[in-house]
């Protein structure tokens, strides 16, 4: 699971880390800390900045050949539909890649 800081629709820091959290927060203590992003809202920072924590989900796989083709995944999280998200692409695999697969041993 990875996060982003962001403002309304904003994308500020990402991948925020605990960190980050840390650095930004540096009288909270980060011991025991279920939620990240529940306790960020909590935190100075959040109060101060009006920003917030959200999880970034990896987007629906999209159908591709497997012989041929793998699902890379964007560096930065898009706002889609109410969502953060990291979204797929299909992009050829390597002669490589190819040849490993049509002979695992080698």
């Amino acid at each position: 699971m990875s996060y982003a800081k962001v403002l309304n629709e904003q994308l500020l820091v990402y991948p925020y880390t605990i960190g980050n959290f840390e650095s930004e927060n540096p009288y909270t203590n980060t011991d025991n800390i279920g939620d990240l992003v529940i306790a960020y809202s909590k935190t100075e920072d959040g109060i101060k900045t009006g920003a917030n924590l959200v999880r970034v989900e990896l987007g629906s796989s999209p159908v591709y050949d497997s012989s041929t083709q793998k699902i890379s995944y964007g560096s930065m999280p898009i706002y889609k539909d109410g969502v953060w998200l990291l979204e797929p692409s299909i992009v050829p695999l390597t002669d490589q890649e190819i040849a490993l697969i049509k002979n695992p041993q080698e």
